[in-house]
């Protein structure tokens, strides 16, 4: 009897946590982004950067802020 074909490892999708952890750097100086969150009066998210205070306004979704950020075109 012929040995059985490898099974080829199942291919993992990245979780909403990883990609919420993938910030693009700065476009303007290059620098790390930093995730923000507010809590008055309700809970908030930006991201901007450190050096150069870049940034995105506040948002509710903390996934869109990510989406938003890593999807801009470099200045």
């Amino acid at each position: 009897m012929p040995p059985l074909p490898a099974k080829k490892p199942a291919r993992k999708e990245p979780s909403m946590a990883t990609e919420l952890s993938i910030l693009k750097p700065c476009p303007c100086c290059g620098h790390d982004a930093e995730l923000r969150q507010r809590y008055e009066p309700y809970i908030r998210f930006t991201v901007c950067c450190g050096i150069c205070k870049l940034g995105l306004p506040w948002r509710v979704s903390k996934a869109r802020v990510v989406e938003q950020w890593n999807r801009r075109t470099h200045v």
